[in-house]
């Protein structure tokens, strides 16, 4: 006679529904997994690993010039492109001294 299967554990999108649910419970991990027959630290465990899953990488690419503003009313624009090192070189060459 073979012996029982082990229970299979939640998948990984379980665990996602029960790290939403937790978030949105307003329970403590602890009270969460008491409530739902699960070990406090093993959410604790999931959410780490899954929280570092989901980053995705993303680039910011900006057009939005930069503006020197005088206080007489006059602007200056740069190109975004423009390092910040060139800027303060230009900020502390036209600052009053």
């Amino acid at each position: 006679m073979r012996s029982p299967k082990p229970p299979s554990s939640p998948s990984d999108a379980e665990w996602l529904a029960h790290l939403d649910a937790q978030a949105r419970s307003g329970l403590s991990v602890p009270e969460y997994a008491r409530q739902h027959g699960l070990k406090a630290d093993t959410l604790y465990k999931r959410r780490r690993r899954l929280s570092t899953a989901r980053l995705v990488p993303i680039a910011v690419e900006t057009a939005t010039p930069c503006e020197l503003a005088f206080p007489d009313g006059r602007t200056l624009r740069f190109p975004a492109t423009l390092s910040p090192d060139t800027l303060r070189a230009f900020v502390l060459a036209v600052s009053p001294r």
